[in-house]
């Protein structure tokens, strides 16, 4: 057994590899799948593994700056073994002098190669040619990479074995959620496993900041990636070509999949149309998929969070506001588009966005939260504001997030709210926080409050408040 949740085959093929290279059958694994998936952590038990059975384990990653100069991988590889061979011109006699520098000792040897799809093309040809050329050599190779359409022709060319990683199954994931962030409510543990979609690295810190975060992580827009995950998944996009990532960024932000207004969108912040093409750097490293109806769908959710959280808020507000334009046929998507895209308050655009909410609730409570959040941010008049944030607690209790009614309470400027709004946040504040409820002065003023409601034109929630009365009664 080990630490690693729902790796037990690969665990024992990489212990296979061992076994049979220190038994003097050498042999080769290159490790691949999507970011996060758990390739390092594999790499690291094998090195680790390694180290506790007497192997020498020679270790380097592949930098993408170095990828133009010539052995540069393989020098930090063999650089704990002086002499380095110099002597060969090729990859070819490079590998045949590694192998004899590697087989002088009669110690076994692990190389053990990250981010191998960044190595020197003159590194790659030498250890994979050795890897192909393991026989009776007491030496194991474990090079982890990441997937796209280019690493497949490499790795084509290679002929080595492979071992792709998927995601763990659900069961797997849950074992692993509950390692990461013991206890937490099942809405949480739900949102962490969706938006993880099975990534180990996903589940286990978003387990954690879900766990910070508490009930609040509900809110669609309130899940933070952490540093770590926002690196790994944003980093993805960094070598791909200007254009493709303003198209990313743009399908990052918008509330559809259609490419032709993805590539509408990004046309107007260039100034210069932006055709189809230009999103095939990403097709072909596998971050997105487009489907024949030229719908984009992001392979991971992580990636598309990634891009959001990266982005600086002045280049979210132009892609909001370009997505705005190109959507004036579709009044409600344009609406959020232009409410992200506001610099400052706006009551107009506040109004809309109640009315939004008011719609949506109560069968779309994250939806009308997410609504009078920005709306409350909007707000010019502070009354208004104040009922904004008075509806947001309300729609908060009907869904039982006591964490999110209990923080919208200490956010509230009383002076400022109507008899009705400061009659529904006394009400809450009964309920929420420890005020006594006993006695028949209490019992009189909720009487009253309660009445408040009702001639306010609200009697669904002065029955509420009554029922609640009721209970506590």
């Amino acid at each position: 057994m080990t630490g690693l949740v729902g790796r037990d085959d690969q665990i024992r093929l990489l212990g296979d590899l061992l076994t049979r290279a220190i038994g003097g059958r050498g042999g080769a694994l290159v490790l691949r799948g999507e970011a996060g998936i758990g390739k390092s952590a594999l790499l690291e038990h094998v090195v680790r593994a390694g180290h506790g059975r007497g192997v020498r384990v020679l270790e380097v990653t592949g930098v993408q700056a170095e990828g133009q100069i010539p052995y540069a991988g393989l020098d930090h590889l063999l650089r704990p073994l002086r002499p380095a061979p110099t002597a060969a011109d090729s990859p070819y006699r490079r590998a045949v002098e590694v192998l004899h520098l590697l087989g002088e000792p009669e110690q076994p040897t692990l190389l053990a190669v990250e981010d191998a799809h960044w190595l020197d093309a003159a590194t790659w040809e030498t250890l994979t040619f050795l890897s192909r050329r393991l026989g009776s050599d007491r030496v194991a190779v474990v090079m982890a990479v990441r997937d796209g359409e280019d690493v497949d022709r490499r790795l084509t060319r290679a002929g080595l074995p492979e071992l792709r990683l998927e995601p763990l199954t659900r069961a797997d994931a849950e074992t692993l959620l509950d390692r990461a962030a013991p206890r937490l409510a099942p809405r949480l543990r739900a949102r962490v496993l969706a938006e993880a979609a099975g990534n180990p690295l996903g589940i286990v810190e978003l387990g954690g900041s879900v766990a910070r975060l508490g009930d609040g992580a509900l809110s669609p827009s309130a899940l933070p990636l952490s540093a770590r995950v926002e690196r790994t998944f944003g980093g993805l996009v960094a070598d791909l070509p200007p254009r493709t990532r303003t198209l990313l960024l743009v399908a990052a932000l918008n509330d559809g999949s259609d490419l032709d207004e993805i590539l509408a969108a990004a046309t107007l912040l260039g100034g210069v149309e932006v055709p189809t093409e230009a999103i095939q750097p990403a097709v072909t490293a596998r971050l997105v998929a487009v489907d024949e109806q030229y719908e984009l769908r992001f392979r991971h959710p992580l990636l598309r969070s990634a891009l959001r959280q990266q982005a600086a808020p002045a280049d979210r507000r132009r892609v909001h506001a370009a997505l705005a334009e190109v959507l004036a046929a579709s009044p409600q998507r344009q609406l959020w588009h232009r409410a992200s895209a506001a610099p400052g308050p706006d009551e107009a655009l506040a109004r809309e966005l109640t009315d939004v909410a008011a719609a949506a609730a109560p069968r779309q409570a994250p939806l009308a939260l997410a609504a009078l959040t920005r709306a409350v941010q909007l707000s010019r008049d502070p009354a208004a504001r104040g009922h904004r944030q008075v509806s947001s607690c309300l729609v908060a209790h009907e869904q039982g997030d006591q964490h999110t009614v209990r923080r919208l309470l200490g956010e509230i400027d009383e002076s400022v709210l109507r008899p009705a709004d400061q009659a529904r946040l006394t009400w809450l504040r009964e309920t929420y926080l420890p005020i006594a409820w006993s006695g028949p002065e209490r019992l009189l003023t909720y009487a009253d409050l309660i009445d408040t409601m009702r001639r306010d034109g609200d009697p669904e929630r002065a029955l509420q408040a009554m029922n609640d009365l009721a209970l506590r009664v």
